[in-house]
């Protein structure tokens, strides 16, 4: 097992706690905030939150509702 999926959940709870139940335009790193920036937003901060010496993000997708979605990827 490369990462328990609790660990997983738990960063992404508090990744989006920041901004659950708030204005995404009062959150300045959010300019504009589109699903393309709120992608790469959770991208960040999902690689940042999880052991990167066992574990590597490769995709944040954001849907806005069924069939409308945006990704982030990095080039490795």
């Amino acid at each position: 097992m490369v990462i328990d999926f609790v660990q997983v959940r738990s960063a992404m709870d508090a990744i989006l706690g920041r901004l659950d139940h708030t204005c995404l335009n009062d959150h300045p790193e959010l300019d504009p905030p589109t699903a393309e920036v709120l992608a790469a937003f959770v991208f960040a901060r999902l690689t940042e939150a999880l052991p990167g010496d066992r574990v590597r993000v490769l995709r944040v997708m954001v849907e806005e509702s069924p069939g409308l979605s945006a990704s982030y990827t990095e080039e490795a």
